[in-house]
């Protein structure tokens, strides 16, 4: 059947997010079930989608599939065509499957795609395209073979794989000192209850070639966790950072309790460049140790009945079961708009810095920002002249701001005004303000503001401008890497610093 022809014809569409995608601990054959949906328009049958998130057959794949599920319905088989595809959070599709036509029975087996997308492709090489946030995004499209289905509709759902992760600097003291006799440990707590979850215990064997080799022993303490990643890092006192271990482990009731694996050092090693790597004679591990519970929610987010084609598509567009706001520029005509903001015509409010007065619309202010709506709604007047106060900004990026809400202009910042714009965008909750800073970031990075754009994107959780960066700087390494402004990052945030260190070994 091709796929044209089964876009003609009215179908149902299931979207499911699935967030945290990379700590799915299920191994080759083992399916991860979506929430079940039912399909109003195929005699209300009820179904899943099921993602082998490692395969059925062959482990270096994804696989998904279909599901029929029990019902009350007395119809034994209905036939069906589906596709399945991997989408961005607008709906723009990234992988699609050609469409498949079968006889689903009730409680039937899973069919689809053993061989949808490799894995390597979506977890490594397009990670930052297939998982914005570790989210992947799937969407099915279900379609009568024979005739159509009575009802077009959309199911939105969401599953969230419960994940805690830890990052820390494991100091061990007198390393010079140890022997095979003794065991250094490491105690990893629940942040959620500080109950001990994880222990790592350090020792070291004899080899035989005269050196001892650093072992490290994972021992869970948690039934309730079921799968962990961990990575360490050797930390220098300078740019040339040695990667430990990256491994994944397994627990539960069926898994071992413990793991040991070796470092890829020695005793001999570390002690032979100890200038750099033993200062003060404390071996520095910086450790990333990251671990699933299992699954802590699935939901319906949404349901819609019988949409128009072209509602159908906009709105497949969603994330974590959040409402979408209007956009931003609304309810006030844009050609009317910016010469209110020059004329300063009836204006009803006025914005105060430290040093300045700026004359506003509520009215604009209410549209174009969620923070304003709400302190507009919960204190109208602050004082007798009708100020919003905002003692945070200078007087500089008030203008800039007001222009974009008037105007939608970014005039042709400095990176340090693009910055302090971004921050305030941030704040006031514009979000196409703060994507326009970001691209404006982006093109003015440099080796001397990389480390600064790369904590104000850690601050506020931008994981879009945060690989930007990164990136960046692991182009540009040997330039920055030895400046001053890298020294005040890593005494600002230890863990940014390793982290570019990390992706670094493993370019």
């Amino acid at each position: 059947m091709a796929q044209k022809a089964g876009e003609k014809r009215k179908f149902f569409t299931f979207t499911w997010a699935l967030e945290n995608a990379s700590y799915c601990w299920h191994k080759n054959n083992e399916r991860l079930p979506s929430p079940m949906f039912v399909v109003d328009g195929i005699e209300k049958t009820k179904w899943r989608l099921s993602l082998y998130p490692r395969g059925m057959d062959n482990a270096e794949y994804i696989s998904c599939g279909l599901n029929r599920l029990a019902d009350d319905t007395d119809i034994d088989s209905v036939e069906v065509d589906f596709d399945i595809a991997f989408i961005t959070e607008d709906g723009t599709v990234l992988k699609i499957s050609n469409v498949k036509r079968h006889s689903f029975q009730k409680r039937s087996k899973c069919y689809g795609f053993d061989e949808f997308e490799k894995r390597y492709e979506v977890f490594v090489v397009k990670r930052s395209i297939f998982l914005p946030d570790d989210i992947l995004r799937v969407r099915c499209r279900i379609w009568k073979s024979v005739g159509e289905i009575t009802e077009k509709g959309q199911w939105f759902a969401r599953t969230c794989i419960g994940v805690e992760k830890r990052s820390f600097v494991w100091n061990i003291e007198k390393f010079s000192k140890l022997d095979p006799s003794n065991v250094v440990n490491y105690t990893i707590k629940s942040v959620l209850n500080e109950n001990p979850v994880l222990s790592l215990n350090l020792f070291l064997t004899h080899g035989s070639r005269k050196t001892n080799s650093i072992h490290c022993k994972l021992v869970c303490s948690d039934q309730s966790i079921k799968y962990c990643t961990l990575q360490m890092l050797l930390l220098p006192t300078s740019e040339n950072a040695i990667k430990c271990c990256q491994n994944e482990f397994w627990f539960g009731v069926s898994e071992k309790a413990f793991y040991c694996f070796t470092l890829n050092l020695t005793k001999e090693k570390v002690e032979k460049s100890k200038n750099l790597y033993l200062p003060g004679d404390v071996l520095s591990l910086f450790c990333e140790c990251n671990f699933s519970s299992g699954i802590i929610l699935e939901e319906i987010v949404k349901i819609i009945h019988e949409c128009p084609d072209s509602q159908v598509e906009q709105l497949s567009a969603f994330s974590n079961g959040s409402k979408v706001r209007k956009s931003d520029s609304t309810l006030v005509s844009e050609r009317n708009k910016e010469t209110l903001y020059h004329d300063h015509f009836l204006c009803d409010i006025k914005l105060k810095t430290k040093t300045g007065i700026f004359p506003a619309h509520k009215k604009v202010l209410i549209d174009m920002s969620p923070v304003f709506e709400k302190k507009l709604s919960d204190n109208p007047v602050e004082d007798s002249n009708d100020c919003i106060f905002i003692d945070d900004l200078e007087d500089e990026t008030v203008r800039q701001v007001l222009l974009y809400m008037y105007a939608e202009v970014v005039e042709d910042l400095h990176w340090k005004d693009a910055y302090n714009l971004y921050e305030a965008a941030e704040k006031y909750q514009i979000s196409s303000l703060k994507s326009k800073c970001t691209s404006i970031l982006k093109s003015k990075l440099c080796p001397e503001n990389a480390c600064r754009v790369l904590l104000l994107a850690d601050l506020h959780q931008d994981s879009n401008m945060l690989s930007i960066v990164q990136e960046f700087i692991l182009k540009h390494d040997k330039d920055i890497i030895s400046s001053e402004e890298w020294n005040n990052l890593v005494q600002e945030n230890m863990k940014l610093a390793a982290d570019i260190l990390y992706l670094k070994l493993n370019e």
